[in-house]
């Protein structure tokens, strides 16, 4: 009985990678001009954006965001005229101010990583500089005992290593010299190198964690932060989205009041200190302010 052969595994294609929603929301909603999109932008300036995202994270006040622009496009489609003070052209502005928002979050991200992948081969690099020129070091010395010119020559290479660069030049310099004590011959020193087993193969380790310092220090100035801090430039988008997520808040709550029907936009961890109202806010028009008794 002929045996069937087996059909080859077929791979499954990969998911495709999410929209978000601020990109698929933005389909149903006018394009702004120039003209509108200034008119927005001089509505908060850049000092008070910047001072809005000083007091919150990026990427908490972007989640929160995009928790918001579905509620307020359904409520735009169910409420027209109760949330007719809160436009489309308005609305598409939050999602502009959301994707800028979102692109800078993901663009730091990269950065951060980049900066923190950077940190950590320094910090390997000097560990590892550290401990073979420990090693090498103790060989060189006990090769130097009791001769005072030796001992001078090895103390110059042995110099310090308290910053990369002296470790850098600490390394060049004693692997030059056990380089030269490699090469020697007299007997005297071959039977000395030999009882210390001093070999090339230190020499090569030697060099080799001089160039990888070299390469870590030319990356620990990578562009961005590894402290986690939001940059300038999302900070400035942090606010101006702050500035739009309030705005709408406000307008919302009003409509709010009028009909129950309006759902209200409610503030997250990431953005509840920011864009909570205080307690005169939160009363209606029609109410006192509660004393502060």
């Amino acid at each position: 009985m002929a045996t069937k052969k087996k059909s080859p595994t077929k791979k499954k294609a990969a998911p495709p990678a999410a929209i978000a929603i601020e990109v698929s929301l933005a389909a149903s909603y006018p394009t702004l001009g120039e003209a509108q999109q200034r008119a927005f932008l001089g509505q908060a300036s850049t000092a008070k954006c910047a001072e809005l995202g000083a007091r919150t994270k990026a990427e908490g006040v972007y989640r929160e965001a995009q928790k918001w622009a579905p509620v307020i496009h359904a409520a735009l489609q169910q409420h027209p005229v109760a949330l007719r003070r809160y436009g489309r052209a308005r609305f598409a502005w939050f999602l502009l101010c959301l994707r800028e928002l979102g692109e800078g979050v993901a663009a730091q991200k990269g950065r951060q990583s980049k900066a923190t992948s950077a940190r950590s081969a320094l910090e390997r690099a000097l560990d590892e500089g550290k401990a073979v020129r420990a090693l090498l070091a103790e060989a060189l010395e006990l090769l130097a005992a009791g001769d005072p010119k030796a001992e001078a020559a090895y103390g110059a290479a042995f110099g310090s290593a308290e910053t990369l660069e002296s470790l850098r030049d600490s390394l060049a310099a004693l692997a030059e010299l056990a380089d030269a004590q490699l090469r020697a011959s007299d007997a005297s020193t071959r039977a000395l190198v030999e009882s210390v087993d001093l070999t090339p193969d230190d020499v090569r380790l030697a060099r080799e964690a001089h160039a990888a310092l070299g390469a870590a220090r030319s990356t620990r100035f990578v562009e961005g932060t590894a402290s986690g801090q939001d940059e300038p430039a999302t900070n400035r988008a942090e606010g101006r989205m702050l500035f739009e997520m309030r705005l709408a808040m406000g307008v919302f709550e009003s409509a709010h009041r009028r009909t129950a029907l309006v759902p209200r936009l409610v503030p997250g961890p990431a953005t509840r200190a920011t864009l909570a109202p205080s307690r005169t806010e939160r009363a209606a028009p029609s109410e006192p302010a509660p004393s502060e008794a």
